[in-house]
């Protein structure tokens, strides 16, 4: 990561560890568009392998969106329909870029706090849970929002809008929405892990119900929009099952 954030060198490293045989595949010679990803495997990786955490190995690596090395691919410039200077990119793109790994970094750094804190239920444990959740929210909001705007300018050459990306914020306050009686609230949770099989099932069955045999559903904006779809519904279980605890 210190030397420069070689994409080919990566896609190499990548491939030595053994794993993710399919990835190395999609994304090699691609570095405008998974340079992002790359790196952050190959952190995950070394995380794995040394037994550090996730945050920690983020810390050391902090590589700028100029480190990385996008030496092959040269999207389209919106404005003359051309491709861009070599390792050139519009800033609003490099801004995007920065900000969706800053989000990364500190999504992490909020996820071993939580996995750090003592498992008792009282009720200053319980509020710093709800605190962490929250935070952890806002930073997956970020990072959605990011990923869509680069894949938008990839693949349309769509210049991001920065004030309008800036001024997202997560779902107000969604635990404020949440019933206030026991029984509602086990109703909604029940409601919501039926509602995350059916969606999971859509997944790997392409149908409602569990099918004989796997029938995954294809890379694309369906398969996107039910991902992040059960990503929403288990945020929500989890400010529930928070709620439940301080109703307890």
């Amino acid at each position: 990561m210190a030397n420069g954030c070689n994409f080919s060198e990566g896609v190499a490293l990548l491939a030595s560890t053994g794993k993710h045989k399919q990835l190395v595949k999609s994304i090699s010679g691609r570095p405008q568009r998974y340079s992002q990803k790359l790196r952050y495997e190959l952190l995950k990786y070394a995380a794995s392998s040394t037994g550090a955490s996730l945050a920690e190995i983020i810390n050391l690596a902090a590589p700028t969106p100029q480190q990385l090395d996008p030496s092959t691919a040269q999207p389209l410039n919106p404005s003359t329909n051309k491709p861009t200077k070599k390792n050139q990119l519009p800033p609003e793109v490099e801004h995007v870029i920065k900000l969706h790994a800053d989000a990364y970094k500190t999504r992490a750094i909020l996820h071993d706090a939580m996995a750090q804190l003592p498992s008792e239920n009282t009720d200053k444990l319980i509020i710093k849970r709800k605190e962490l959740s929250d935070q952890i929210a806002e930073c997956s909001v970020i990072i959605d929002a990011m990923y869509k705007a680069k894949e938008d300018y990839y693949t349309n050459g769509t210049i991001p809008d920065i004030k309008a990306l800036t001024a997202l914020k997560p779902e107000e306050n969604k635990a404020a929405e949440l019933p206030s009686d026991v029984d509602s609230l086990k109703d909604l949770k029940k409601n919501l892990q039926t509602n995350i099989c059916k969606n999971q099932f859509l997944l790997d069955y392409q149908q409602n119900t569990k099918g004989k045999n796997p029938n995954p559903l294809p890379k694309g904006p369906k398969r996107t929009k039910i991902e992040l779809k059960i990503k929403s519904f288990t945020e929500t279980l989890e400010l529930i099952e928070i709620k439940l605890k301080e109703l307890a």
